[in-house]
């Protein structure tokens, strides 16, 4: 399965854009890109419109990818959004492409208190609903938030959570897109290998 995770960081002014693609289960990377641009060209950031400022950076990165991704993972919600509308559910409309939304905090919703052993988890519910899932991926620590951009069912989700999570506390491509868009200069714009 080729999976890529993209994240943002911002500093100096811009907004620098990471995504690392990985082939798994051998968890191998096989391509990286960035792309930066200056923040005040960015749609503002409006609370439960976090798709509008980022969603078109993360469209910016799948659309140069020289691979094609199977899954792509963000760092922001899908349906366990207020208007079930949050960034992952954004990107797979506008590319058809399923994605998982992963986040530290719930912004709607509720679950049950669970052991956070890696593996233990609960349903993420709202009115009634199971909208995502709250897992731990590492011993003694706080839960990530996982939800759907609309195509993958919640036993999916889970699945590829422990896939992708054998290292680290978030899944694995989205870790590195994370530390790569925090180390990387602005000035360095399109690397790729």
């Amino acid at each position: 399965m080729i999976i890529v995770g993209i994240d943002a960081s911002y500093r100096e002014g811009r907004a620098i854009v990471a995504g690392i693609v990985c082939k798994y289960p051998e968890q191998e990377t096989i391509e990286k890109r960035i792309y930066s641009i200056f923040e005040n060209h960015l749609f503002p950031y409006i609370p439960g419109l976090f798709f509008l400022k980022e969603g078109p950076l993360i469209l910016k990165i799948l659309n140069r990818l020289k691979t094609s991704p199977q899954l792509v993972i963000v760092n922001g919600h899908g349906k366990a959004h207020p208007t079930g509308f949050g960034l992952a559910v954004f990107i797979e409309k506008m590319t058809g492409i399923p994605t998982l939304g992963c986040a530290k905090e719930l912004l709607i919703g509720k679950y049950e208190d669970f052991e956070h052993i890696r593996g233990k988890y609960a349903f993420v519910i709202h009115k009634n609903r199971k909208i995502g899932i709250a897992i731990c991926t590492r011993n003694n620590t706080r839960p990530l938030i996982l939800s759907s951009g609309g195509k993958l069912n919640l036993k999916r989700i889970y699945e590829i959570c422990l896939l992708t999570t054998t290292h680290t506390r978030w899944p694995y491509p989205l870790h590195l897109a994370d530390k790569w868009s925090k180390k990387t200069t602005p000035e360095q714009d399109w690397l790729q290998f």
